[in-house]
């Protein structure tokens, strides 16, 4: 065996030992992004959680408005909301890729904006006010907040730095999902 290991000439051992180190740099570096991406992955799925919860809740604004006489049609908004926010918060999060940021920003926004219409159209009647209060209070505890947003984005933009700082960056695919704003 030794005779075959002297037999290769010293430049080609040079070239596979320099292969072999790259080779560990670019595993190496894939494993930081892996662990690094963990992170991003858990708090979009916590948010994603979170918007199931608003979808959740915001039954009880139209259980309200149903025993209020509110026409159906002023629920539909809501309604339609609820629907593709449920449908959202039961796939993976990871099934959105790059665009899953957006989509739970997007499920948020709409549900928040039909729960405020809601909610205004409720207080019009004026009627039911401590229950209606309830159900706001309720609403403002799930609501997809600044500070949740905020742990994503310095959670996502870490892992930017982070891919930014590696040796080999350009071995490796830098698809990141986007922050909020």
């Amino acid at each position: 065996m030794w005779r075959r290991i002297k037999g290769i000439p010293v430049s080609l051992a040079m070239v596979f030992m320099v292969l072999l180190i790259m080779g560990g740099v670019v595993m190496g570096n894939r494993n930081a992004l892996n662990r690094a991406s963990v992170s991003v992955w858990a708090e979009l799925a916590d948010l994603q959680a979170q918007v199931g919860d608003m979808a959740d809740k915001a039954g009880n604004y139209l259980k309200l408005a149903g025993r209020l006489g509110i026409p159906d049609q002023e629920m539909k908004a809501l309604t339609n909301a609820q629907d593709a926010a449920l449908r959202f918060a039961n796939q993976s999060i990871r099934s959105y890729g790059i665009n899953a940021a957006v989509k739970l920003n997007e499920h948020a926004a709409a549900l928040d904006e039909a729960a405020m219409a809601l909610d205004a159209r409720i207080r019009e009647t004026q009627q039911s006010v401590t229950e209606r209060n309830a159900v706001y209070d309720d609403w403002r505890i799930v609501r997809l907040v600044e500070t949740d947003k905020d742990a994503y984005n310095q959670n996502a933009q870490h892992l930017r730095s982070m891919y930014a700082s590696l040796p080999a960056r350009v071995l490796l695919s830098g698809i990141f999902p986007p922050l909020f704003k």
